[in-house]
């Protein structure tokens, strides 16, 4: 909704340009005004909310800290790095906020991944797929411009897409994907010439990884109890220990995140800004405890965050979270100052 009425207002083009929009007298001191304003508003955001992008940066910290989390890793790593000639699908499954972006990222990235895939793409797929724009994001990974190919139609770009890996060793990451359908859709634009070309599925859906998967998929357990609470003193503390009074209410907020990553350390980086106290802890232990209750679980763990940030960063939030998952940064980047300058310059 946010996304459709903003999109009537700038418009949905990459090729649109504030200065087109606002007399061109107040549009430059005004976009640098914004400019500033924008930095140190992502600078404050980033403190509270830490540095790195939410989904994967809360991941990466437990990655970092758990053994278990790097044998599957491993495994996955010497799987696409078999000399099988024939095409692959690989798997990594698991529930909302265990790292399976961040995991796959890692793998992606890996030096010896790197050098043995001359070719290499990443797609985030979502439970909002739309054929057209994911084969675009393909070709977009595969070559230097598509802009000759943003007419053609959903057919013309998977053939494009085919004729563009055909005869190559690939590598190409379907992030996030939901449906067997899609996997239907997408599977013929992904050759196998027995050239040894690897795909690797994230999914919180099991079935999609035994319907696409051609080896048996890796799953990602939750964080046990010590894990969990290893994960959330490191944020919070840096290497001290927990005070001993705290520890109590500390292990029963810590509980409230049923295992996952994604929501120790977005609860972590709440409590890390508040007071050190009992009173404190007890508040928060109290509002985590009702938001189990919840059925939107880390999701709801990621608005009291939300919720606690300053007035004025709120509307920034927002704006960034216009902009979807895996868009080119610098293009909608330019969209959240924009937003943050019409909003200034109504104000």
């Amino acid at each position: 909704m946010i996304r459709s009425d903003t999109e009537s207002i700038l418009g949905a083009s990459p090729d649109y340009t504030f200065s087109s929009r606002v007399d061109s007298a107040i549009a430059s001191p005004l976009g640098s005004f914004a400019s500033r304003e924008h930095s140190a508003i992502r600078s404050q955001t980033e403190s509270i909310l830490g540095a790195s992008p939410v989904h994967e940066g809360a991941a990466a910290e437990a990655e970092s800290l758990l053994k278990r989390r790097r044998e599957v890793e491993e495994d996955v790593i010497q799987e696409l790095m078999e000399s099988e000639s024939r095409l692959k699908v690989v798997s990594i499954i698991g529930r909302e906020g265990l790292g399976k972006t961040t995991l796959a990222r890692k793998i992606y990235n890996n030096n010896q991944v790197q050098l043995r895939f001359p070719c290499l793409a990443w797609v985030f797929v979502s439970i909002h797929y739309r054929p057209k724009e994911f084969f675009l994001s393909l070709l977009k990974c595969l070559m230097s411009s598509i802009s000759e190919f943003e007419e053609l139609s959903e057919e013309e770009l998977k053939k494009k897409v085919a004729k563009r890996l055909k005869g190559k060793k690939y590598l190409v990451v379907l992030d996030d994907i939901w449906e067997t359908q899609i996997w239907d859709e997408v599977k013929g634009a992904l050759p196998d010439d027995h050239t040894g070309s690897r795909i690797l599925i994230t999914s919180r859906i099991k079935e999609v990884a035994y319907y696409a998967g051609t080896a048996l998929p890796y799953y990602l357990p939750i964080l046990n109890e010590n894990e969990s609470w290893e994960l959330f003193t490191k944020k919070i503390f840096r290497g001290e220990e927990c005070p001993s009074d705290l520890e109590p209410l500390g292990r029963s907020i810590v509980k409230t995140c049923g295992g996952l990553p994604l929501a120790i350390v977005g609860l972590a980086g709440l409590v890390a800004k508040k007071e050190k106290s009992q009173r404190e802890w007890s508040r928060i232990k109290e509002v985590s405890w009702r938001l189990t209750q919840d059925k939107n679980g880390v999701m709801d763990m990621l608005n009291l965050r939300y919720d606690n940030l300053p007035e004025r960063l709120m509307p920034c939030f927002l704006y960034f979270g216009i902009c979807p998952r895996d868009y080119v940064e610098s293009y909608e980047e330019r969209k959240a100052k924009e937003l943050e300058t019409v909003e200034v310059f109504i104000h």
